[in-house]
């Protein structure tokens, strides 16, 4: 499909989509500085938390999706507000493991409690829900797969 253009339509549902989460995004981000938080940090603790003790960079930023690096200067961040330490992975010298403080626990339930995204998910049934959930994540797995095959090996630097 080279060169196929967007049709009104898919490019009303790209612009609603990106609209809808960056509106999203946004007072999500409002709520949770009342907590001290931003919504990429929330998530972030979400990812430890699921992860449990074998959570590292690597780990977290392909959870997230985010490049490693992001996820590096997010965790650092998040260390010196007191939420996450790294300590060295025994197993792998060149390896930190991520885990959750105190500080980080308390966090991540605060974080938990959110009425503007149980009243902007309200508008939709269950069903819904059910339904969305499904195609968001056709797409999402659309796009990772689409982004893999757009990576390039360069070759090693002399």
């Amino acid at each position: 499909m080279d060169n196929a253009s967007l049709t009104d339509k898919e490019h009303t549902i790209w612009i609603l989509m990106c609209q809808t989460r960056d509106t999203m995004l946004r007072v999500r981000d409002n709520e949770l500085s009342n907590r001290g938080l931003t919504a990429v940090e929330a998530g972030a603790l979400h990812v430890i938390h699921v992860i449990g003790d074998k959570a590292t960079p690597a780990t977290i930023s392909k959870s997230m999706l985010r490049q490693h690096h992001s996820v590096t200067a997010l965790l650092k961040r998040m260390e010196n507000k007191g939420l996450v330490k790294r300590t060295k992975s025994r197993e792998r010298k060149n390896t930190w493991i991520v885990s959750l403080t105190e500080k980080g626990k308390e966090a991540y339930a605060r974080s938990n409690i959110g009425d503007s995204l149980y009243d902007m998910m309200s508008v939709l049934t269950d069903e819904e829900k059910n339904q969305f959930k499904e195609i968001i994540t056709k797409l999402r797995n659309k796009a990772i797969a689409y982004e893999a095959s757009l990576q390039v090996e360069l070759p090693p630097f002399p």
